[in-house]
């Protein structure tokens, strides 16, 4: 009798909880365009595809699910245009939003975001956070780029830049062979794994059996631990 109740009442947790989840069927396609203008940051928090790309003009279009269009948030807070849910919940169907913007000065995308950014090219500072296992491809050329990547999170960038400064932790990748710098400041740890191309100087700290490979000539400055390599490629 009581395997039989205690059968009985695993029987009805596990049906609570498939109720809670509600199967929201094919995509029900939708578009929709936004008009805000004079923007030259972006914050984005969840698992959105984001194309971004340098124009004269302002953009925001959006494609996907009817319903998670209807759910989305498109606003601005100073100058960072802000994208997100109302509602932090699982969604079945991708949202993909393209954006077009004169200038970019800061990103920061989290939530397992997928984005390209691509045609930029500033003689000034890039500041680019990515977080909770995002990926970021950047095609551009900025004098500095500050970069923390963290929560296996991966930034790939091309291009041509003066001065890189990346802190990457809990095992993300910055892949940047074909991202030629000047200078380079590398913080890596947590198993995290960077690769650089630098002709002047080359500064790393490296710890929690972390990699840092580099292609160049430059003068390197190093400090490792815990199994952790700062090698030429």
């Amino acid at each position: 009798m009581k395997s039989f109740c205690t059968f009985l009442a695993a029987t009805v947790i596990l049906m609570t909880a498939c109720s809670d989840y509600e199967d929201p069927g094919p995509v029900q396609k939708a578009e929709k365009s936004y008009a805000l203008i004079d923007f030259d940051r972006l914050e984005m928090g969840s698992a959105f595809h984001i194309e971004v790309t340098q124009g004269n003009n302002f953009g925001i279009d959006v494609r996907g699910d009817r319903r998670n269009i209807s759910d989305l948030v498109v606003y601005k807070r100073g100058s960072t245009l802000i994208i997100e849910y109302d509602e932090n919940e699982s969604r079945k169907h991708d949202t993909y939003i393209n954006i077009t913007m004169p200038a970019l000065k800061s990103i920061h995308f989290s939530g397992a975001s997928e984005s390209k950014v691509s045609g930029f090219e500033s003689e000034g500072d890039l500041d680019l956070y990515l977080s909770g296992a995002s990926v970021s491809q950047l095609d551009a050329g900025y004098g500095r780029v500050n970069a923390v990547v963290s929560g296996a999170s991966n930034l790939r960038m091309s291009g041509l830049g003066d001065e890189l400064d990346v802190e990457l932790s809990g095992a993300s990748i910055l892949s940047a062979f074909d991202y030629p710098v000047r200078e380079a400041i590398l913080n890596v740890s947590g198993a995290s794994n960077g690769k650089l191309t630098v002709s002047d100087d080359l500064d790393v700290v490296a710890s929690g059996a972390s990699a840092v490979l580099y292609r160049g000539n430059p003068t390197v400055t190093s400090e490792t631990s815990g199994s952790s390599t700062v090698s030429r490629d």
